[in-house]
């Protein structure tokens, strides 16, 4: 593929047209017209502003022509696609284990506590104490980690 028919590809993938693109990096119409038909090629200046408007590195952009389809030309996209989706049901299903946990301590305590009652011996009756106890630490440790990390994942794969 062309640098000209990429830059066409990249346009319609944003579904400007050409004044809209021509607008954006404040050239003629025309101009952008030429360099879609390979009559013409624009400077790096252009290059890096209209790399930076379809968030596609310049060598995207300057790659030469292989015949690959547009999804092996563009791998980072499913990539950042990928890794977004996977922070995202990664901090979904932890934060609801987290909740689970949570809900769950106030049914341990009332075991605790009636344990300690029937046998005869001193209770506490904090909420907080049986969190701060094994096994609820480590698991509200791995939860909340799992938080971060899917958060983080979802950023990464977000930015860029």
């Amino acid at each position: 593929m062309q640098l000209g028919e990429r830059i066409r590809r990249l346009r319609e993938k944003k579904h400007w047209s050409q004044a809209e693109l021509a607008a954006r990096l404040k050239i003629d119409p025309e101009e952008l017209a030429r360099w879609e038909c390979g009559q013409a090629v624009p400077d790096l200046q252009q290059l890096g502003r209209m790399a930076e408007l379809f968030s596609v590195p310049v060598k995207h952009l300057l790659r030469p022509n292989t015949g690959s389809s547009e999804r092996e030309e563009y791998p980072d996209e499913d990539r950042r696609r990928r890794i977004c989706g996977f922070g995202c049901i990664i901090s979904i299903v932890c934060a609801v284990l987290f909740f689970v946990e949570v809900l769950c301590l106030g049914i341990v305590r009332t075991y605790a506590v009636q344990a300690a009652i029937a046998a005869g011996t001193s209770y506490r009756s904090e909420l907080w104490y049986y969190a701060f106890r094994l096994p609820m630490l480590p698991l509200l440790l791995v939860t909340l980690g799992g938080v971060a990390l899917g958060l983080w994942l979802r950023h990464r794969g977000k930015r860029k």
